[in-house]
């Protein structure tokens, strides 16, 4: 059983070093379009294509791989958040994209609400302990839904293991107002279904950013 918890820690601790490395390469700062950004941004999909293809990893349709991520990359440079997802050992490939797909929108949502969480902290509504608890376990719950229907999936990768396994990485955008439009609706949906709406509703705009 220590065993198991281990390895599935392990994988979990790799699955987030992932993405933080990945996003730490592709982030760059908003500013206007240039012939050098342009060709910087071309320099790193050829990068990310290399790395994932030397990983064993292709692409679920037919496309250049350089090119998804020199689309993907220039996005993200300019006016969207990226959200990210793994999933090991799936037994098919629509398991493994979907599962892929969950622990993305998962894992944005555990990172919009410990920001949200630290923004109500930091307030003056005196939000605490057991409420807030219910209200950021609301949240996240909602925002998985909320933020799914305006994702962009732009790279879907997956290499075959043995026994007919298969790994997935699925790399998506959202456009900064969509992103912001989301958390609000997520936001009030929580407090909604908590009954929290009239005590707390006029203070969202304040929360969320």
């Amino acid at each position: 059983m220590q065993i198991v918890f281990f390895n599935e820690f392990i994988s979990m601790i790799k699955r987030v070093l992932f993405i933080l490395m990945a996003l730490s390469i592709a982030i760059m700062p908003m500013t206007a379009q240039s012939k050098s950004e342009i060709k910087q941004v071309k320099k790193q999909a050829k990068t990310f294509a290399k790395e994932r293809t030397k990983e064993g990893y292709q692409s679920l349709y037919p496309d250049d791989l350089v090119y998804l991520f020199e689309q993907y990359l220039y996005k993200a440079r300019f006016g969207h958040v990226q959200i990210i997802g793994m999933y090991e050992g799936g037994n098919s490939k629509s398991l493994g994209q979907k599962g892929a797909l969950n622990n993305a929108l998962n894992e944005y949502a555990t990172l919009m609400s410990s920001d949200i969480e630290g923004t109500i902290k930091s307030s003056e509504s005196h939000v605490n302990g057991k409420e807030l608890d219910e209200i950021m376990a609301a949240f996240r719950n909602n925002v998985s839904h909320t933020v799914k229907g305006e994702l962009q999936e732009c790279v879907i990768l997956y290499r075959e293991l043995r026994k007919k396994k298969y790994d997935f990485i699925i790399y998506c955008l959202i456009d900064h107002e969509a992103a912001h439009a989301a958390k609000m609706l997520a936001m009030n949906l929580a407090l909604e279904e908590l009954g929290l709406s009239q005590k707390y509703g006029d203070m969202v705009p304040d929360w969320i950013d």
